[in-house]
């Protein structure tokens, strides 16, 4: 079992295009801010970096990674005190827009998304919203939503994070 680390925080960075989330409940792949810390963390064996894309026009193909501490099933109350990664598969553009297409307005896609799928994968669940989407050590994507919360078939949305890559380097 981990344990935490609490820290204080300077005022939170909210890209300007999420609040329109109040319009698109699913924030439409825009689902982005910066917590910058007060004081750096000590690296170890459980705090760790990531990194991120080195420019907006990177693209990613093949197998990702996805940790997470969410519910590991519907109604849990709990969330899992063990870290569980599942290995997940990114859908192009044209795929994810081809299963999306029949949804209402407030389930598409955008050039701001990613999704993934995985053989019998897990979805993300309560607690994994925010969570990294990692190709190769490299966070590409932020959870930002799923059709089918905790369940299996349907596609996991993140938002892209190189897509903002250039609106991160003006605030680190």
């Amino acid at each position: 079992m981990g344990s935490r680390i609490q820290t204080n925080l300077h005022p939170i960075v909210i890209h300007f295009w999420y609040p329109f989330k109040k319009f698109w409940p699913f924030g439409k792949g825009r689902d982005i801010s910066i917590l910058k810390l007060k004081s750096p963390l000590i690296w170890n064996d459980f705090v760790k970096p990531v990194n991120i894309p080195l420019h907006s026009d990177q693209q990613f193909v093949g197998n990702v990674e996805f940790p997470g501490w969410g519910e590991l099933a519907p109604l849990s109350v709990t969330s899992s005190q063990v870290l569980h990664v599942s290995q997940l598969k990114l859908w192009t553009f044209e795929e994810c827009s081809e299963y999306f297409k029949n949804f209402t307005d407030f389930f598409y896609v955008t050039q701001y998304t990613i999704c993934t799928d995985g053989p019998g994968s897990i979805s993300d669940c309560w607690g994994d919203l925010g969570g990294p989407l990692l190709k190769d050590g490299v966070q590409i994507g932020i959870s930002s939503w799923n059709f089918n919360p905790c369940g299996e078939g349907t596609p996991l949305v993140f938002t892209s994070t190189y897509m903002f890559i250039d609106w991160i380097k003006n605030y680190v």
